[in-house]
C-alpha cells in the first residue's frame, strides 16, 4: 500500500500538533477560537499572527529535508496482484529531515529541554510513526542563543533534530500483451502474425450488406460493415463491426477485365455481439477478379478468396453494385459481402 509523501507544510503542520501534547510551558492565545495556534507558529509565513511579546513563550517550527547517503537507496519489488495486463513497481525509500525548534520567552531555555525529552516518549513516538516519520536519536542539547531586539535582550533557544520519514510509491506499467508481426518483401506482404497468437475465434457466418470497393494506386481495397452474424450455426443474430480487406496486388489481368490478386493481403475483422466480440486478423491466399456482364450491357464485379491465419482459416465472397454500361472506375459500393472462419 503507498504512503503520501508529506510535504513541507504537511509536515510542519503535523509538528505543530505534535508539539502542542509536548506539555510545554506557552503563552496562552488572546482568542483561542480564532488563533489555537499562537504559542506554536510554522516559520516563514506569509501571513499570520503579530510578533510575540518579550514575556510571553512562543515556538516556531521549520522544516526542510536534508541530503543523505540514507535517502539514497531504493528498495524497488514488482508485482502483478493477479492482472496479467498490469505490473505494479513498488518503491520504498527513506527521506531525511531536519526539524527545527526556535523557543522564545522567558521558559524558552525549558521548553526546549522538554521537546527534547518528549521525543523519547513512546505516546509522541506513536504519533510520529501515524505520519510515517521515525525520530534519529542523536540530538544535541538545545542551544541557547538570545537575541537583541528593540534595545532588549530577547531569551531564545534553538533545538533540532533529524526524522527518518518511510515513503512507498506505487506506479503501474502496462504490458506488452502481444505484437503484430508482418513480414514484407517488395511483391507485399508475405506473412502476418501476432506474438503471442490472438485466441481462435468459433465458426463465424458473416454478413455485410454495406460498405465499398476501391482501387487508389491501383490496389483493390475492400471495407464492408457488418451487420450479422451466425456462431456455429446457431442462427443468425444482430451484430456490428467491420471487415476489411488489402490493399491487394494485381498478379494477372486488370481491374477493368478481371484477374487474380497476389497473396498476402491483411484480412481484419472486429464483430461486437450479444455472441461475444471478436478479432480476427489474417493474410489472403490469390483471390480471384471477375467482372459480370449483365443484361442490357451493364457490369458488376465479384471477389473470392480465402484467407489464412493462426487464428483459423476462412474464405469471402464479395459482389458489387451494378456500376452501369461502363467498366471498373476505381470505386464500388458493396452489395454483398459474405465471409466465414473455420
Amino acid at each position: 500500500m503507498s504512503t503520501v509523501p508529506l510535504v513541507t507544510n504537511q509536515m510542519e503542520t503535523t509538528l505543530q500538533g505534535i508539539t502542542a501534547a509536548m506539555n510545554l510551558n506557552l503563552a496562552p492565545s488572546p482568542n483561542a477560537t480564532t488563533d489555537p495556534d499562537y504559542s506554536i507558529r510554522i516559520g516563514w509565513q506569509a501571513e499570520g499572527q503579530p510578533a510575540q511579546q518579550l514575556p510571553e513563550d512562543v515556538i516556531f517550527i521549520r522544516a526542510i529535508t536534508v541530503d543523505d547517503a540514507y535517502n539514497r537507496v531504493r528498495d524497488r519489488n514488482y508485482d502483478d496482484y493477479g492482472d496479467p495486463n498490469v505490473q505494479e513497481e513498488l518503491t520504498q525509500y527513506t527521506r531525511v529531515w531536519e526539524v527545527f525548534w526556535e523557543c522564545t520567552g522567558p521558559n524558552s531555555f525549558d521548553n526546549a529541554r522538554k521537546i527534547r525529552s518528549s521525543l523519547f516518549w513512546q505516546n509522541i513516538r506513536f504519533m510520529l510513526a501515524q505520519a510515517n516519520l521515525y525520530p534519529v536519536p542523536d540530538w544535541r542539547e538545545p542551544q541557547r542563543v538570545p537575541e537583541q531586539r528593540d534595545g532588549q535582550w530577547w531569551p531564545r533557544t534553538d533545538f533540532s533534530a533529524r526524522f527518518n520519514e518511510f515513503v512507498t510509491e506505487e506506479y503501474d506499467n502496462t504490458y506488452v500483451t502481444s505484437a503484430e508481426v508482418i513480414v514484407e518483401n517488395s511483391q507485399g506482404v508475405i506473412a502476418q502474425f501476432w506474438a503471442p497468437p490472438l485466441p481462435s475465434v468459433p465458426q463465424i457466418d458473416i454478413l455485410a450488406n454495406s460498405g465499398n470497393v476501391s482501387s487508389p494506386s491501383n490496389a483493390l481495397s475492400v471495407s464492408g460493415i457488418v451487420n450479422q452474424i451466425n456462431i456455429d450455426s446457431a442462427g443468425p443474430i444482430t451484430a456490428t463491426g467491420t471487415l476489411q480487406i488489402g490493399p491487394m496486388q494485381l498478379a494477372s489481368g486488370s481491374l477493368e477485365m478481371g484477374g487474380t490478386f497476389a497473396a498476402g493481403a491483411l484480412v481484419n475483422i472486429t464483430i461486437n455481439s450479444t455472441g461475444g466480440n471478436f478479432q480476427y486478423s489474417a493474410i489472403t491466399e490469390v483471390c480471384t477478379w471477375t467482372k459480370i456482364n449483365l443484361a442490357g450491357g451493364q457490369h458488376a464485379y465479384e471477389l473470392t478468396g480465402s484467407f489464412i491465419s493462426q487464428q483459423g482459416n476462412g474464405a469471402f465472397v464479395l459482389l458489387t453494385v451494378t456500376i452501369g454500361m461502363g467498366l471498373w472506375s476505381g470505386f464500388a459500393s458493396i452489395q454483398s459481402l459474405t465471409a466465414n472462419t473455420v
